[in-house]
């Protein structure tokens, strides 16, 4: 059975496959190639990568005898004029270009690899390209060229790449930042572009939307690293953008974020030679978070599901519970806010069924309510004057009076442990019974 063209070639190496387009081109024009396009040899060639070139361009000795060092296509005037609005004007037009057989490119306008994909989609009509780096130098060379049909299609293909901005997976994490990076270089030189408008709003909402999503995968790239650290300004706007969707509804999933981001920097880069920029914005929500748990603790041991599911052991770690707690009692307990934090552990967590058959669990929260005591005990004259202990019920009372609390005299007998707890006259009380008259005595 004899083979198609197509199945004949697919099998050929690209360089090889892209030689057969261009001569099968010619055919089809009539006619050989009437013009080179050649990069300027004077401009520096911007810092990118290398791209490999295929054999529509090559370097061979111009018309003018002398050996120029930039890189050539040989083309057909007509198919550059169908496909460029830059070249249909210059080739149409009086201007002496019309009727050139070389046409120099402005080099700093274009990459070799850009330059070269662009000469070949105008004879293949195909975008071979996979990467954000050199799609957006392919944007910025076709923009210039007027080739919107390509532009449209490199857009496109920047969506695809990003999984149309929905996901949160590896590969996204790695190119939707060059994405973002593409599309904030290219608006600094041409304001209102909608295509990259467009893009750049959806990369910014996917990485600052869901913090609780966005913090423990995009806020642990190094992609995402490299591209703030040379731009304090975009991490801000990023890090304002995340903060201002932070609220009492995803407070604790948001500091689970944190919680597994930072574990996860900690893990690949515990000295933050590159993390910087991201430990800053995971550092900035932790803060926020912590401080909202702690003002709305009784909310979130009455009412909201995910602290009481994390006690139950349903959702998250013990790790992160521990965590949680030891992050939102280092905050300051002043006022009534011990009492509430106090009264949530033992009256809404401690009580819980599950509580009583974790010992993990019952240990992270016994712990809890042992730092929120010793504060009690250490400042307990300055929360009697301001009558903090007047929204504690009599039950609650007695049994802040009756909890089996460390006194001196338990860490005088060990000699090898010291209490590091503040300690309290009323802490050291032998007899319980006793110790619960007393305090209730004190207290009123």
């Amino acid at each position: 059975m004899a083979m198609s063209w197509w199945s004949h070639f697919t099998c050929l190496p690209l360089y090889l496959f892209r030689h057969h387009l261009m001569r099968r081109q010619f055919h089809l024009e009539g006619s050989l190639p009437n013009v080179i396009v050649a990069m300027g040899p004077e401009q520096r060639i911007p810092d990118r990568e290398d791209q490999s070139l295929s054999l529509l361009s090559h370097k061979r000795p111009l018309s003018d005898g002398h050996n120029h060092e930039g890189t050539q296509w040989a083309c057909h005037k007509s198919v550059l004029a169908k496909h460029s609005s830059y070249f249909a004007a210059m080739f149409d037009s009086e201007f002496s270009e019309s009727r050139a057989t070389i046409v120099f490119l402005p080099r700093g306008m274009f990459t070799l690899g850009a330059l070269d994909t662009i000469m070949h989609s105008m004879y293949a009509d195909e975008l071979q390209a996979d990467t954000p780096q050199l799609l957006g130098d392919i944007y910025f060379a076709a923009d210039y060229l007027g080739m919107p049909v390509l532009c449209r299609n490199v857009a496109d293909r920047l969506e695809t790449l990003a999984h149309h901005f929905t996901c949160y997976c590896e590969t996204c994490q790695d190119n939707v930042p060059h994405i973002l990076d593409v599309c904030r270089t290219h608006g600094q030189s041409q304001q209102g572009d909608q295509n990259m408008l467009l893009l750049a709003q959806a990369a910014i909402k996917i990485m600052t939307h869901d913090p609780d999503r966005t913090l423990q995968t995009y806020y642990t790239s190094p992609s995402l690293a490299e591209q703030l650290s040379d731009l304090p300004q975009v991490q801000h706007h990023l890090q304002e953008k995340i903060l201002s969707r932070i609220n009492k509804s995803n407070a604790i999933e948001s500091l689970y974020a944190c919680f597994v981001g930072i574990n996860t920097l900690d893990a690949v880069d515990r000295t933050k030679d590159w993390s910087a920029p991201l430990h800053t914005t995971l550092e900035a929500v932790h803060a926020m978070t912590t401080q909202m748990i702690a003002t709305h603790f009784r909310f979130y041991c009455s009412q909201y599901p995910s602290l009481l599911s994390c006690v139950d052991g349903i959702s998250y770690t013990p790790e992160f519970l521990a965590y949680l707690f030891t992050e939102i009692l280092s905050q300051d307990m002043e006022g009534d806010k011990v009492i509430t934090f106090y009264t949530g552990i033992v009256r809404h967590l401690m009580c819980r069924h599950a509580v009583q058959h974790c010992e993990r669990v019952r240990t992270i929260l016994q712990a809890a309510k042992e730092t929120v005591v010793n504060h009690i005990a250490a400042h307990v004259d300055t929360l009697r004057e301001e009558h903090v202990f007047d929204t504690l019920n009599k039950d609650l009372l007695e049994t802040l009076a009756q909890g089996n609390y460390p006194s001196r005299r338990d860490g005088e007998r060990d000699g090898k442990k010291k209490l590091n707890r503040p300690f309290h006259p009323l802490i050291f009380i032998p007899s319980s019974s006793f110790s619960s008259c007393c305090i209730l005595l004190y207290l009123f």
